[in-house]
């Protein structure tokens, strides 16, 4: 299997809702509905920097609150 790297620009949501991939019933077996506890906020991205998919390092970029407010 051969590794290629794609160069295509990525774009994805800060927030992620998973209620739709989890089923969580009630009591009486009905799912439950406007859950909140499966959002997720994006934090930190996981970076492929290099000129191939078998060369390069990885970069994380990661959300710091302590700049959130200036």
């Amino acid at each position: 299997m051969e590794r290629k790297k794609s160069k295509h620009t990525l774009s994805f949501p800060t927030i992620l809702d998973m209620n739709r991939f989890i089923r969580s019933a009630n009591k009486k077996g009905f799912l439950a509905q406007n859950e909140s506890h499966n959002l997720y906020e994006l934090r930190g991205v996981l970076l492929h920097k290099g000129s191939s998919a078998y060369h390069g390092h990885y970069e994380a970029q990661v959300f710091d609150t302590m700049y959130e407010y200036l």
